[in-house]
């Protein structure tokens, strides 16, 4: 089966999770199904204080991250939630196993390359049936991830720019 592996990048706060979310609400109102996760910042005065992750099919959510909250999982000043990845991952997998038409995972990125966060997730995903799959990542860690996930894909990357031209794999 040929897998559509679709990359929006861009700079932190350049709007991939918005974009991310916007195309889950279009494609959704094509009629078909997506699944996944997006993990939408909450700012406090004007900065990112926390992420909580979204279950795309239901829009359930659950914490994720808060800047300096101590915690065995961190990058940069923000501390992880070892329940809000497992919330993610069991919303991923639920994607997987009712054959989502598009499977959003926002964001790959350090955790990932080192074999953590959602990495286990994506894998599943890849040798799912799914025929789509689109990740949010940053341009810096983009090169590891083809290398890491995807070696055997044929990749499409978008700039949050041009995330529409994703529409075109959803007629």
């Amino acid at each position: 089966m040929n897998k559509n592996i679709l990359i929006l990048f861009g700079p932190s706060g350049s709007g991939k999770t918005t974009k991310a979310m916007e195309l889950a609400q279009k494609i959704c109102q094509k009629g078909y199904l997506v699944g996944g996760i997006v993990a939408p910042g909450i700012f406090f005065e004007n900065k990112r204080f926390s992420f909580d992750i979204v279950d795309l099919m239901n829009q359930q959510r659950c914490f994720l991250a808060r800047r300096d909250m101590a915690s065995s999982i961190n990058i940069g000043p923000f501390g992880f939630s070892h329940e809000g990845f497992s919330f993610g991952d069991s919303a991923i997998q639920k994607a997987i196993s009712h054959k989502a038409d598009l499977i959003i995972i926002d964001e790959i990125g350090p955790l990932e390359l080192q074999n953590q966060g959602w990495a286990k997730s994506l894998r599943l995903a890849c040798q799912s049936e799914v025929a789509t799959i689109l990740i949010t990542s940053r341009p810096g860690t983009m090169e590891a991830i083809r290398e890491i996930f995807f070696p055997d894909y044929s990749i499409i990357s978008y700039s949050v720019e041009d995330a529409s031209q994703c529409l075109s794999f959803f007629p």
